[in-house]
């Protein structure tokens, strides 16, 4: 029974993330009730027909009749402002916290008939779009000051009270959609470690390296760090008022491959605030298109290419928060 149970509530809420696009919305799926205004409606039709009955009034007869088609005709409309409606594609973008997360809700109709003041939304947003014939639209739903971590859509509520809002016609899609939130990268992004697999000597000599390429062929700007030596300064570009930037040049230090490692972070630091440095390291290695290597707990030494810095970059947004962050 327990079962059979769980089944028809499935059927009836789509509580469950078992729906699969493309979905059409038909009769099984479509739900009607008349609004706050209908049931004030319905009671004043109600006590007008009473009165015609007590006082035989003809024409409150009349009008008591075609408020009564009225009532009647709104509920099909009700219906097939959603019938017919198509919900073909969902997507999410990952984004940095604190977002805003955006799902993009694509649905269109076959038929002639527009539809008018469709609402697509969860418990949390909603957007309302009209849908025209023939053609296809997108709703997208926005989520502002979402935290660091894996976002699921949930179940989608389409609904609609054309034509006058006596009616509420709604149906339940529920889609195995989620997105991820990563962390919010530490700015200003703190200076890369130094290359792995380097003695002091041979760091000192990366650095008077780095200092013989300043006459070589200019890269680009990048924002000031306490850490830059005052002969990388664009002195230019702070003579005019512009702010502190330093120039990068390109060497043979940039071709190197950095290695990230999780336990030479500082122990102090929190869990987020490690996170915020991490992510702030990889996005600032992806922009210089520097190699790079990650190596973290729970997961292996990966390079960041391709597809790799994606799963990455899930990884850091799912780690839980009230894990020891000295582990």
């Amino acid at each position: 029974m327990s079962a059979q149970a769980a089944a028809y509530r499935q059927r009836l809420f789509r509580t469950g993330a078992s729906d699969t696009l493309p979905i059409t919305l038909r009769h099984q799926r479509i739900y009607i009730l008349p609004t706050r205004l209908g049931l004030a409606m319905a009671s004043v039709v109600l006590l007008m027909l009473v009165a015609s009955v007590n006082y035989r009034l003809s024409l409150g007869y009349a009008l008591s009749f075609i408020l009564t088609g009225l009532f009647a005709s709104c509920l099909l409309n009700a219906y097939r402002n959603l019938s017919g409606i198509e919900l073909r594609e969902i997507t999410a973008e990952d984004c940095f916290a604190p977002g805003p997360l955006a799902f993009r809700v694509e649905v269109g109709c076959q038929d002639t008939r527009k539809r008018y003041s469709v609402e697509i939304g969860t418990a949390h947003t909603a957007a309302l779009t009209d849908i025209e014939p023939g053609s296809s639209g997108v709703a997208t739903l926005h989520a502002e000051q979402v935290e660091r971590g894996q976002h699921k859509l949930g179940r989608l509520t389409i609904a609609s009270s054309f034509p006058l809002g006596l009616w509420r016609s709604w149906a339940y899609v529920h889609t195995p959609v989620d997105s991820y939130v990563y962390p919010t990268p530490e700015t200003p992004a703190a200076p890369f470690p130094p290359v792995a697999g380097t003695s002091e000597k041979a760091t000192q000599a990366n650095g008077l390296r780095s200092r013989a390429t300043h006459s070589g062929d200019f890269d680009s700007l990048r924002n000031w760090q306490p850490t830059d030596s005052p002969g990388s300064v664009a002195w230019k570009a702070v003579a005019k008022g512009k702010g502190w930037y330093s120039k990068d040049f390109a060497s043979a230090t940039q071709d190197e491959a950095l290695l990230l490692r999780w336990d030479e972070l500082p122990a102090s630091m929190p869990l987020e605030q490690r996170l915020s440095r991490l992510c702030a390291w990889i996005v600032q290695a992806r922009a210089q298109s520097r190699a790079c290597r990650v190596v973290m707990p729970g997961i292996e030494s990966i390079n960041l290419q391709g597809g790799q810095m994606l799963r990455l970059m899930r990884y850091l947004a799912t780690i839980d928060r009230d894990a020891d962050d000295r582990t």
